[in-house]
C-alpha cells in the first residue's frame, strides 16, 4: 500500500484525501439521465473495485452520508457548545481545536435527543393522522360503485384534506417552539452536561425566560444568519456547504454564549 499524506485525530490516523460517494450512488447534480446512468454503471463489484483501489493508493477515508449529516452534526453541535463556554469564561482565543471530537460528538448528541423527544408528540399525530387520511383515499379509490358511499368518502376526504392543513401549521409552530426551546437546551447541555436537566423543557424555559426578548432576537439573528450562509453553502452544487456549515456552528456558539452573559442566565 502506499504511503499516501495523511494527518492524525484522537488517535486516528487518516488520509488527506477522503474519497466521496455522491459519483458511486447515482448522484451527479447533473441531471436524472445522468443519475440513472451512475446508478446502472456502478455495480457493487465495481464500487467494491473502487474501495480496494482507494486502499492500495493508502485512502482510508470515506465520506458518506451518515458521517456528514449525523455524526458531523454531533460534532459541530458540541464544538459550537465549547465556543460557547470559551465565550462565557471570557478566553481570548474563541475558536476551539478539535482535540476532544468524541467529547463534542456526545454533547452534540445529547442535544440531538432532546429536540427528537420534544418532537416525537407532533411526530406521533402526524403519522397517526396521515396514515387515516391514506386509508380513506385508498377505501374512496376502491369503491366506486355506490353514489351515497362516494359523497361520504368525498366528504371524508376532505375533512382529512382539511385535517392536513391543520395538522401542518400546527407542526410549524410546535417547530418554532421546539427550536427555540432547543437553545435553552443548548446552554444546559452545554454548562453542565446533564441530558436529565436539559429533557425538561422548564428548565429550558427557566433559561430563556430571564430576558425573553434578547434571546428571541439571538435565535431570529440565528436563523438569519444561517439562512444565509446555507444559500451561499449551497453554490457549487452544495460543496460550499462545507465551509459554510462550520461558520453556522461557531456563529451559534459566539451569538448563544454573548446572550447567556449579557442576560446574566444562571443555572
Amino acid at each position: 500500500m502506499i504511503a499516501f499524506p495523511s494527518l492524525t485525530i484522537e488517535g486516528v490516523t487518516i488520509s488527506r484525501v477522503i474519497c466521496g460517494t455522491n459519483a458511486l450512488l447515482g448522484f451527479s447534480h447533473v441531471s436524472a439521465g445522468r443519475d440513472a446512468w451512475i446508478r446502472e454503471h456502478f455495480t457493487s463489484q465495481r464500487i467494491a473495485r473502487v474501495f480496494a483501489h482507494c486502499q492500495e493508493l493508502g485512502i482510508n477515508a470515506l465520506m458518506a452520508l451518515l458521517s456528514m449529516v449525523l455524526v458531523g452534526a454531533w460534532a459541530l453541535t458540541g464544538w459550537a457548545m465549547e465556543a460557547f463556554r470559551r465565550v462565557v469564561r471570557g478566553a481570548e482565543v474563541k475558536l476551539p481545536d478539535w482535540d476532544d471530537l468524541g467529547g463534542y460528538i456526545g454533547q452534540g448528541l445529547k442535544h440531538t435527543v432532546v429536540t427528537l423527544v420534544w418532537s416525537l408528540p407532533m411526530i406521533v399525530l402526524a403519522v397517526l393522522v396521515f396514515t387515516i387520511a391514506g386509508a380513506t383515499a385508498y377505501t374512496s379509490s376502491a369503491v366506486m360503485t355506490n353514489s351515497s358511499v362516494d359523497v361520504s368518502l368525498g366528504a371524508s376526504e376532505a375533512v382529512f384534506a382539511g385535517l392536513g392543513v391543520l395538522i401542518w401549521l400546527v407542526a410549524f409552530v410546535y417547530g418554532l417552539a421546539v427550536s427555540f426551546l432547543g437553545l435553552g437546551a443548548f446552554v444546559i447541555i452545554a454548562q453542565t452536561g446533564d441530558l436529565g436537566q436539559a429533557l425538561n423543557p422548564v428548565n429550558a424555559w427557566n433559561v430563556l425566560s430571564r430576558d425573553l426578548g434578547k434571546w428571541l432576537v439571538s435565535g431570529l439573528m440565528l436563523l438569519v444568519g444561517s439562512f444565509i450562509l446555507s444559500t451561499i453553502g449551497s453554490l457549487l452544487c452544495g460543496i460550499g456547504a462545507l465551509v459554510a456549515t462550520p461558520w453556522i456552528y461557531a456563529m451559534m456558539g459566539n451569538l448563544l454564549g454573548q446572550t447567556f452573559v449579557e442576560t446574566g442566565s444562571e443555572l
